[in-house]
């Protein structure tokens, strides 16, 4: 599985690729969730320099409980830590605002993350292809999925887990998220009397 999401015959032949390879799938404990979304990761890396330094990356996490998805939430860090860019970091953050698995209209997403300054102070133009390359970027990685249909996204539960703790682990969060919780008053005002964004 790591080999086909891969695609690619070339990086497969390099035989250390291919000992590293191996050890990226034993460190994923052979769930098919976690070998995708990791192999998305690796396939943009086209040196053993690379391959050889996010498998060090890796290691030097600190190990972290949550609700029983460690190893899930280790691996998919890995995925949020390679991202390049802090733009591309908090776009995937702000899909956990979203119900667990409901499909995001893209259109209404990237409208979002632009009205959010989440994208910097660019020009028009290149905003408007900065939001498609995070995008396309994001479901290349596997942290956005496809959705019903080509206009739409969705996000993993656990892949939305892991953003709900990344960002409840800021200093700074300013997010309150409570979809799906079936309230029946609002939180008290301490709770979200500070907060920038609210679902």
């Amino acid at each position: 599985m790591f080999q086909d999401v891969l695609g690619s015959p070339k990086l497969i032949a390099n035989q250390k690729i291919r000992s590293l390879a191996w050890r990226v799938c034993k460190e994923c404990s052979g769930l098919p969730l976690l070998i995708e979304k990791v192999a998305n990761t690796f396939r943009l890396k086209n040196t053993e320099y690379l391959w050889s330094d996010g498998l060090n990356s890796w290691r030097m996490w600190p190990e972290k409980e949550c609700q029983g998805i460690r190893e899930m939430y280790k691996l998919l860090k890995f995925c949020y830590d390679d991202l390049d860019d802090d733009m591309y970091k908090k776009c995937f953050l702000y899909g956990a605002l979203y119900p667990e698995d409901c499909d995001i209209n893209t259109d209404y997403l990237l409208e979002c993350w632009a009205a959010e300054d989440l994208l910097g102070n660019n020009d028009c133009g290149e905003s408007i292809m900065n939001r498609h390359l995070i995008l396309n970027c994001l479901k290349n990685v596997s942290l956005l999925e496809e959705g019903k249909n080509d206009n739409h996204v969705t996000m993993h539960k656990i892949n939305r887990q892991v953003a709900l703790y990344k960002t409840e682990g800021e200093p700074d969060c300013k997010n309150l998220v409570k979809t799906s919780k079936a309230l029946r008053q609002p939180p008290d005002e301490k709770s979200w009397s500070e907060k920038k964004r609210i679902s």
